[in-house]
């Protein structure tokens, strides 16, 4: 079973090699080239001009959290009644992580839905179709 696994294995990788050797010699290197720096330009305006945002929301879900470990360490040492009343304002903010996931997606949603409306404005969207 061993040696046959390892023929078949050989056998594809072999057709993958040459099938992957006719592509990258039929495709002109500008091209390609052309393609990864459209692809680093769209990496850096979703990711990167994005990351001001996330930054921002992450440090006030870090303060939350920092909050709940003083309430933690209030309650703890016996200032229960002034912890109390901060608990129950964490308990309302904690609801802060569930919140994090749309303001990450949000900037790149953004930037790609006005990309396309521009693409739209300017009828590239039916030039190619």
């Amino acid at each position: 079973m061993g040696a046959w696994l390892f023929d078949w294995l050989e056998t594809r990788l072999g057709e993958l090699a040459i099938f992957l050797s006719k592509v990258f010699l039929e495709c002109p290197v500008r091209f390609l080239v052309s393609l990864l720096i459209l692809l680093v330009k769209q990496l850096y305006s979703v990711g990167v001009l994005s990351l001001v945002i996330i930054i921002v929301w992450v440090t006030f879900i870090g303060m939350v959290c920092h909050c709940k470990a003083t309430v933690f360490w209030l309650i703890r040492f016996g200032r229960s009644g002034f912890g109390s009343a901060v608990s129950i304002r964490i308990r309302f903010v904690s609801f802060s992580p569930l919140v994090t996931a749309p303001f990450v997606c949000w900037p790149s949603g953004v930037f790609l839905t006005a990309e396309i409306g521009l693409m739209k404005a300017t009828e590239q969207l039916s030039a190619m179709k």
